[in-house]
């Protein structure tokens, strides 16, 4: 399980790198594991 606080740092760092949606969100994350450590 990953904390809420690594989920919502995952998601603004997506958004601000172009992602449009929870699919671009998905890929941020598989691409970037080391912002769920």
């Amino acid at each position: 399980e990953h904390k809420l606080s690594d989920i919502l740092l995952l998601t603004i760092c997506a958004v601000i790198s172009g992602a449009e949606g929870w699919e671009d969100i998905e890929d941020f994350g598989e691409t970037h594991p080391d912002v769920l450590k």
